[in-house]
């Protein structure tokens, strides 16, 4: 796999629908994809029309989870020329869970990747806030659930 370059952002309304409030957000994601391998995001606020609508940095693909316009969303964006260290990844409608698994929608969500070289699994997570330890407790043990063993995959986790 050699080396490479990640980073976390949680981007407080990636998709806000204030195009004012929007346009810095996505120029500064372009920015990051532009000296980064991946990106793992949060609190994007996305939604499936809005991914239907809006296209990623170029070089890049985009994953994505959503909860709400209002709530949580959780993503990754990678570059083409890191995912060519790996197996390729189907188009999004042939797209299966063992590649791009919505542990929690909106909130714990991974990228498998697969390859001769190993295999990585990014994974991203945005733990609800406030005094709802449950919720986070619960999330938790579902990112320790679908972790794969140290021996299967190097596992990266990123978010809030």
């Amino acid at each position: 796999m050699g080396d490479y370059r990640g980073t976390s952002w949680n981007s407080q309304a990636l998709f806000a629908s204030v195009v004012a409030t929007q346009t810095p957000k996505q120029n500064f994601l372009t920015s990051l994809a532009a000296t980064h391998d991946f990106v793992m995001l949060q609190e994007t606020h996305s939604t499936v029309g809005a991914m239907e609508t809006w296209s990623p940095p170029p070089g890049c693909r985009y994953f994505s989870s959503h909860l709400s316009q209002s709530e949580a969303g959780v993503g990754i964006l990678v570059s083409h020329k890191f995912l060519k260290n790996f197996d390729p990844v189907p188009d999004d409608e042939d797209i299966t869970p063992a590649i791009w698994e919505e542990i929690q929608p909106g909130r714990v969500a991974c990228l498998r990747l697969s390859g001769p070289q190993g295999n990585l699994d990014l994974m991203v997570v945005y733990l609800k806030t406030g005094h709802d330890w449950k919720a986070r407790r619960s999330s938790r043990a579902c990112i320790a659930k679908a972790m794969r063993s140290n021996a299967a995959a190097l596992t990266i986790i990123a978010g809030d």
